[in-house]
């Protein structure tokens, strides 16, 4: 079982998103949830950023290391 606390919750829903991202790039169509938005309409409403969901990718990525966000590997997860 892993626990996301505190300031990893942020970190670790925009690992997810841009996970997401990459899945839609790879396997066009695909959703990561029928109920929810897809990742690149997600990323679109509250980044603003624009274009097609590769260059969604690149825009979300540059955002996040500009911010220094980790990467989901280097995300510390805490196993218990």
């Amino acid at each position: 079982m892993s626990v996301i606390t505190g300031d990893q919750i942020p970190a670790f829903r925009l690992c997810v998103i841009r996970s997401g991202l990459r899945l839609e790039i790879q396997c066009p169509g695909m959703r990561v949830s029928r109920r929810s938005p897809k990742c690149s309409t997600i990323v679109r409403r509250e980044f603003g950023f624009k274009g097609n969901p590769a260059r969604l990718l690149e825009q979300l990525e540059a955002w996040m290391d500009a911010r220094g966000y980790p990467d989901a590997k280097r995300l510390e997860i805490t196993n218990h």
